[in-house]
């Protein structure tokens, strides 16, 4: 499945409206275009430059996501 990437200013928007996260909270890691997420690896739409912060847009709502330079992140779903 490839998951389509968007980058407005500094934060990413990774949608995925036909995918189920596996947890309310979740660390996942980006290599390249690369996204293992949920013991699965998806590609993004394109290869995304380094970001501090997003938003992961999935079948299960919307989960905030914030990234380390390694692009090592931790995601939460939103309660709002």
């Amino acid at each position: 499945m490839i998951l389509k990437f968007i980058l407005a200013r500094d934060a990413a928007l990774i949608s995925a409206p036909e995918m189920e996260l596996c947890s309310d909270v979740l660390t996942f890691r980006i290599e390249g275009r690369r996204l293992e997420l949920c013991g699965r690896a998806y590609e993004l739409s394109e290869e995304p430059p380094r970001f501090k912060r997003g938003v992961i847009r999935a079948k299960n709502g919307v989960f905030l996501v914030e990234c380390d330079d390694a692009m090592i992140c931790i995601a939460a779903r939103s309660r709002a």
